[in-house]
């Protein structure tokens, strides 16, 4: 599903999505509030471009008082990750290329 995000690479885009669930992601000591997306679609086509993300958030959103199953429009910048376990001493290599959102803004909520 995600390949249609790999055609967006480095790109700036207008998502729609539907909240499914908040929560934090600990990095180094530093918590960070996060928000799950799903059915998320490129609002200039109209297609969805992956069943789910993982978006990091802050305050401004909270402003909305968004409950999950609302439906928001968001920007965010398509970057590349690399997702998994890698071992040298044990010689494994489980990393594979992914793609997600990043730096998140201008967060709305759709009324239907």
């Amino acid at each position: 599903m995600r390949k249609r995000l790999a055609e967006l690479k480095n790109r700036r885009c207008k998502f729609r999505a539907v909240v499914e669930r908040f929560g934090k992601q600990v990095y180094k000591s530093k918590s960070y509030n996060t928000i799950l997306v799903t059915f998320v679609t490129l609002t200039d086509l109209q297609v969805e471009v992956a069943d789910h993300c993982w978006i990091s958030i802050k305050g401004s959103i909270t402003k909305l008082g968004l409950k999950p199953g609302d439906e928001i429009e968001f920007e965010a910048l398509v970057k590349q990750y690399t997702k998994g376990y890698k071992s040298n001493k044990y010689g494994i290599n489980k990393q594979r290329t992914e793609y997600g959102l990043q730096r998140a803004t201008n967060f709305r909520r759709v009324d239907l």
